[in-house]
């Protein structure tokens, strides 16, 4: 019968009241019931009391909320109006948010992290990834590119004669260009500067689908001349050194010395093929660039409607036999390279490898948000154990099914929504740091928190708090009134199912975070592995300085090696430099030149053409500032070098590639420039270096002495490297070094000062970038995965404090009760480890191209991750159990009193 009074009581309540004071008294009591509950100061029959309560409180409820509506009928509020009832149910939660400010702010704060990480790197992905390129129909752009895997070169690009070849037989591209990176010195106003030069031919602004911001685009005649006399700006370019000036078309600049006038400024976010370009000129191949070789330039094509990569690819492929004829290239030399096109969108060939692990990212970040969400989740169900009671309350008092819905989910997108406040603040934050970290990433000036990013950002804190607002409904939706109104509060231990449900709850935050914690813990291995790769040479204590020779200034090459031997000799001078030298290309850099190196005396067929190496001119410093020892032989310098012979340097990669079972001393090799190979003596053979990528094995290098009278001009290249060893700090040297420049050529301006620890970083800056991160989300996770597991445990020892309170007065030791809740806690931590081991196995092999030297599967890194994970674990039980073993015999009984 105790059961009766509830029931009398909600028809009795349901009768007298209207609708829009129904729901005050509902609150006022439940709030009273559930204070008394806390208190523990019920009646034996709580039921009893309750019908007293609320018959008690009926009249005063009435009058005072009647007296309200007459001083106040603004403030009616009508229960029928879901927008009114929903504002209401607003206010009322955060007065209860409010009054709990350790739960909020542990809820918004978890909530805020994971939903934080999120956004930052969904930002990435949406900027990077997802948005598209800023040119027409960009859907519709390929690169072009050739492969010749029987030269061992994956990658190269487009000669003249090979685009002219495919541009007059292609029926699947509408149009196509091809341009060459350069630079070249800006003077003639202000001061000197080095400028990052496109070269190209007039479709290219065709083929990309975009027309100039001011003036017009390059036309046919603008190529008609040898010499090629216009430039066009970028949007970037023009606002840094000219301020956006509108009346810079017709101005004429100086680029190598040369007058070009500028015709056009491109639009803003156009930067083809990437940032930092500072102007496009055109360019004028002569007749003897129609040919096969010379495949250096990158190529661009647009498409027509509805052809795809895959069908320009058969085209063009089916185009190169003919290659053979047209430029008289053997057959069977073309048909051993293995040359064919490589054709992909230009998306997918700006992007490189980079969305693989950005794709990684994302999905880590999305294991913390689950275990954000998983960890809220268990402090939900906590706080909604503690108001079982007051939720049959409500249900026995009439309250529907829908108001006991927007009483919970009230609270839980209020606190969403603050996380969410609170997770774009860390996104803009985090975004910020990645941008001016220059992590090397394409497109990653293009990044930013856009208004798609918001709106992904407030659907996951949507969905978290529909989520977490559900949860206590599905667990207490449906209690048993009669018992949960007669429940004793004595009766605090939670049930077994409440029990299991939180337990998964912590099992899987764990598994997530050993997931994480496998992850990066892969990766630092493989950045380290990368760290302490021998390199071949020393980069600490060196500074490099870039520096390129106008040619219409220096028309020889023997001038420029002139110019370098002056600016060396001064820089040697400087106090603190120890040696000085130059190359025409350093290491882990573009703009290497690659060509077939030619045996005297070799018995290689005349239709295959011979192994590619790479070909760099050299002054003899170079290689004592650069660490790199001699092997054997004799560096070859002004005093010793054999001008009969014409000396050289090969490293041992190409020795042992060349003449693997004798000495490269005295053989005899070289490029087949244009009447034919030109053979040169190997006066020396020097250590080799990791010169196209870390991760790759050392590269057979041809050294040319950087000599007057020692140099073809056709090998020649004008762009140099200034290396310099230095006393401390380098950079403090770029100042002086600065200065012996100008006072050698006042017009000559200097590119690329940086260390070269500097550049060396910067060759792995996507591997380290990746690491960094997922350290972050994994350390993050732990850290969540921790505080949920002590959470709980240290919840159900103060629940449990009634059974231990007895189990100690039976004779139960502190050792025993201590053993059972760590016994309890380590088998919730191993539950979370296997499913974590069989997650992280899975997950991890998205990894694969990404790691170096180590399998994703590495049994030793998983073993030692789980372990980690468990001491942790055992370390964050430990405090509770401890706590639990304190409790004395008769503060145990007395608190379920």
């Amino acid at each position: 019968m105790s059961a009766q009074p509830p029931r009398i009581a909600s028809a009795l309540l349901r009768r007298m009241l209207a609708p829009k004071h129904r729901q005050f008294i509902l609150d006022d009591l439940s709030e009273d019931y559930r204070r008394r509950l806390q208190r523990g100061d019920l009646p034996a029959d709580a039921a009893a009391w309750y019908w007293r309560e609320l018959v008690r409180s009926i009249g005063p409820s009435l009058r005072h909320r009647a007296a309200i509506s007459r001083q106040h009928p603004s403030n009616q509020i009508d229960a029928s109006s879901p927008m009114e009832s929903t504002f209401a149910a607003l206010i009322q939660a955060t007065r209860r948010l409010v009054k709990a400010p350790g739960f909020s702010l542990a809820t918004v704060v978890t909530l805020g992290l994971g939903i934080g990480a999120n956004a930052a790197i969904f930002s990435l992905v949406h900027g990077v990834l997802i948005r598209p390129l800023p040119y027409g129909a960009a859907d519709r752009l390929v690169a072009l590119e050739h492969s010749a895997p029987g030269l061992d070169l994956p990658v190269i690009g487009l000669s003249y004669g090979t685009y002219v070849h495919y541009m007059e037989h292609t029926r699947t591209l509408e149009n196509a260009a091809f341009i060459v990176e350069t630079s070249a010195n800006l003077s003639g106003e202000g001061e000197p500067q080095r400028v990052s030069v496109v070269e190209t031919i007039p479709p290219l602004l065709d083929t990309l689908g975009i027309r100039p911001l001011l003036g017009r685009d390059f036309t046919d005649a603008d190529n008609a001349t040898s010499e090629p006399n216009t430039v066009i700006l970028s949007h970037g370019f023009w606002q840094r050194r000219y301020g956006g000036d509108p009346g810079i078309i017709g101005r004429t600049l100086r680029i190598n010395s040369r007058p070009r006038e500028v015709i056009g400024v491109l639009p803003r976010g156009v930067d083809f093929p990437g940032p930092g370009v500072d102007l496009y000129t055109t360019t004028n191949p002569s007749p003897d660039d129609i040919r096969f070789g010379g495949l250096f330039r990158s190529g661009v094509g647009r498409m027509r409607p509805g052809v795809t990569p895959a069908q320009v690819k058969a085209e063009l492929d089916g185009l190169i036999p003919a290659l053979s004829e047209v430029y008289g290239v053997p057959p069977e030399m073309i048909e051993s390279s293995g040359l064919a096109l490589l054709v992909e969108p230009l998306k997918d060939h700006f992007l490189g490898g980079i969305g693989r692990a950005l794709w990684v990212l994302l999905g880590s970040v999305g294991l913390l948000l689950m275990i954000a969400c998983a960890n809220v989740a268990n402090l939900f169900l906590v706080r909604s154990e503690s108001r079982r009671r007051e939720v049959a309350v409500r249900l026995a008092l009439g309250a529907s099914r829908v108001q006991l819905a927007r009483y919970f989910l009230s609270e839980a997108l209020l606190l969403a929504g603050a996380g969410c406040l609170l997770g774009l603040a860390i996104a803009y934050a985090g975004v910020g740091a990645v941008v001016a970290s220059e992590a090397g990433i394409p497109r990653l000036h293009e990044v930013r928190i856009s208004g798609e990013v918001i709106a992904f950002t407030a659907l996951l804190a949507g969905l978290a708090g529909v989520a977490l607002g559900c949860l206590p409904m599905i667990r207490y939706g449906r209690p048993d009134l009669a018992s949960a109104l007669k429940d004793d509060a004595r009766s605090s231990t939670a049930s077994r199912q409440q029990h299991r449900g939180r337990n998964f709850l912590v099992a899987a935050q764990v598994a997530l975070a050993l997931t994480l914690l496998v992850g990066s813990a892969l990766m630092v291995q493989s950045f380290w592995r990368l760290r302490d790769v021998d390199l071949g040479f020393r980069s600490r204590g060196v500074l490099t300085v870039q520096i390129v020779a106008p040619p219409n200034d220096y028309v020889a090459s023997d001038d420029v090696v002139r110019l370098l031997d002056s600016i060396i000799e001064r820089v040697e001078a400087i106090p603190g430099v120890q040696r000085a030298g130059a190359i025409s290309a350093l290491p882990l850099t573009p703009g290497v030149r690659f060509d077939p190196l030619y045996v005297e005396g070799g018995e290689l067929d005349p239709n295959v053409l011979p192994p590619v190496v790479t070909f760099k001119h050299v002054t003899a410093g170079y290689f004592d500032v650069m660490g790199i020892p001699l092997l054997e032989g004799a560096l070859v310098d002004r005093h010793n070098y054999d001008a009969a012979g014409r000396s050289v340097m090969v490293n041992a990669a190409l020795a042992a590639q060349m003449w693997p079972q004798e000495s490269a001393l005295q053989k005899r090799a070289g490029q087949d420039l244009s009447g034919g190979p030109v053979f040169h003596a190997v006066a020396g053979v020097v250590g080799s270096v990791r010169d196209r990528d870390i991760a790759d094995d050392p590269t057979p290098i041809f050294y040319y002495p950087m000599l007057v009278g020692a140099i073809d001009d056709d090998t020649f290249s004008y762009t140099s490297s200034l290396v310099v060893r230095t006393d401390g700090d380098p950079l403090a040297f770029a100042g002086s070094i600065r200065e012996v420049v100008a006072a050698v050529d006042a017009n000559l301006p200097i590119a690329s000062v940086r260390t070269l620890e500097n550049l060396v970083a910067s060759a792995s800056v996507r591997t380290s970038f990746t690491m960094t991160l997922l350290i972050i989300a994994a350390a993050v996770a732990l850290f969540l995965g921790t505080i949920g597991l002590y959470g709980v445990i240290s919840y159900t020892v103060s629940q449990r404090s009634r059974e231990i309170g007895l189990r100690m007065a039976l004779g139960a030791r502190a050792g025993d009760v201590r053993q059972m809740i760590l016994r309890e806690g380590a088998v919730v931590t191993l539950a979370g480890v296997l499913m974590g081991l069989l997650a992280a196995f899975a997950v991890t092999r998205a990894l694969d191209s990404l790691l170096y030297e180590i399998n994703a599967g590495d049994p030793v890194t998983f073993v030692a991750m789980a372990l980690l994970l468990l001491c942790v674990a055992l370390a964050a039980t430990y405090l509770p159990a401890r706590r639990a073993a304190a409790v004395h015999p008769a503060i145990g009984l007395r608190s379920g009193q």
